[in-house]
């Protein structure tokens, strides 16, 4: 879950802060004062919130895909075995199965 926040949060940042240089060129382009200060927060508030809405939706449509590439809980509690190496000594070599298959262990050094 918290991913999923940190995620949401990067994709807002990252649009707010293109968004906002985007309107600093505009503004420097068109070269023109508003007279009237209310319209223009109205408009950034408006644009804030749109892109804050866009930018959960967006992470609230992805998020599903990427949860789908991670592996099962039952495959990676499969995924490790323990060995004990003590019982090793130098030369010797053991063979234990992991997932069905053999795995040659051989203790070269002290």
């Amino acid at each position: 879950m918290t991913v999923l926040l940190l995620m949401v949060l990067g994709i807002f940042l990252f649009c707010y802060f293109v968004a906002t240089r985007v309107w600093i060129k505009v503004d420097e382009q068109k070269n023109v004062s508003s007279s009237n200060d209310n319209s223009k927060g109205r408009r950034d508030f408006l644009y804030l919130s749109s892109i804050s809405i866009g930018s959960i939706g967006t992470a609230a449509f992805i998020w599903p895909f990427l949860k789908s590439m991670n592996p099962a809980e039952d495959t990676l509690a499969l995924g490790s075995t323990e060995v004990d190496l003590s019982k090793i000594s130098v030369g010797q070599s053991k063979t234990v199965k992991w997932r069905g298959k053999p795995v040659f262990i051989r203790r070269r050094t002290v």
